[in-house]
C-alpha cells in the first residue's frame, strides 16, 4: 500500500521541489483512497506550499480533491478542503 510504504521515503532527501511536491500529492492521492480526507488534504497542501502550479494542475489531484468534495464521498467537506478546492478552481 503506498500510504505503508511512503514511510521508508524521506521527503525532504529528495533532490529538487517539484519531486517533493510530487510524493506529497502522490501521497495525498493515497490517503483521499483509503478514506482518510484529513490526512489527504494535508499531504497535498504540503505539496501545494512545494509547487503549487504543478500540484494545482495536475488532473489526478484535481480528480481526488472533485470526489472527496462528493456529498456521498465527503464526511466532512471542511475550510481546508473547501479552500484546497477553490485554490484549484474546483467549486466547492
Amino acid at each position: 500500500m503506498a500510504v505503508e510504504a511512503a514511510g521508508f521515503i524521506d521527503p525532504d532527501a529528495l533532490a529538487s521541489r517539484g519531486r517533493r511536491a510530487s510524493y506529497w500529492a502522490d501521497l495525498g492521492r493515497a490517503y483521499a483512497q483509503i478514506g482518510d480526507q484529513r490526512a489527504a488534504v494535508e499531504a497535498i497542501a504540503k505539496g501545494e506550499r512545494l509547487a503549487p502550479q504543478q500540484v494545482r494542475s495536475n488532473p489526478l489531484v484535481r480528480d481526488a480533491v472533485q470526489l472527496m468534495l462528493a456529498p456521498a464521498v465527503s464526511t466532512a467537506r471542511g475550510r481546508s478542503l473547501r479552500a484546497l478546492a477553490s485554490r484549484m478552481g474546483i467549486p466547492a
